[in-house]
């Protein structure tokens, strides 16, 4: 099953390496700055399998079986989505003049699982791209919850010391 990137900075690097190494292939990578995307895709050997989506064209001539089962966003969570990304973005989460049941049916992967979203930005808890994910039908992952497994597993590290889910969960989403 492909996998996509949103975005082109540091998170985003991680985040191919992620999804390759989870197995997904091909990798999309959609972003604003093209050039400063062709120069992450080329950074990693061909064996990734990255594609960058260019234009909402790029991302139509895609068939179903083709679009991501999951996705990472990580372009800044407080900013609108750029108008060409946006287009690209609808065209991949199947918002583009589809009715809700379209949407739906397209959000579901070929193993009949719903489409992912791991949305890496943290603030606001809802971000643009969260929202046009959701308004598709894909389950969506807010970045808390990415903080969270992060600073679990990063204190375990450190310390040596397992530190109990809910209660770590609990206090960074402030309900501890």
């Amino acid at each position: 099953q492909a996998g996509m990137v949103v975005g082109g900075g540091g998170t985003a690097r991680a985040a191919i390496y992620a999804l390759k190494e989870m197995g997904y292939a091909p990798i999309y990578l959609v972003g604003r700055n093209k050039q400063k995307l062709a120069a992450l895709t080329q950074s990693f050997s061909s064996e990734y399998g990255i594609q960058l989506l260019s234009t909402e064209e790029e991302a139509q001539a895609l068939s179903a079986g083709q679009h991501p089962a999951v996705a990472i966003g990580t372009i800044p969570g407080d900013s609108p989505i750029d108008s060409g990304m946006r287009e690209i973005l609808c065209t991949i989460f199947g918002a583009s003049d589809k009715a809700a049941t379209a949407a739906a049916d397209m959000a579901t992967s070929p193993a009949g699982s719903k489409k992912v979203l791991l949305e890496m930005a943290y603030k606001p808890a809802v971000t643009s791209l969260m929202q046009l994910a959701q308004n598709s039908g894909w389950k969506t992952v807010p970045g808390l919850e990415a903080l969270v497994g992060q600073g679990v597993h990063q204190f375990r590290l450190w310390t040596g010391i397992t530190p109990v889910y809910g209660r770590a969960r609990g206090a960074v989403m402030g309900t501890v």
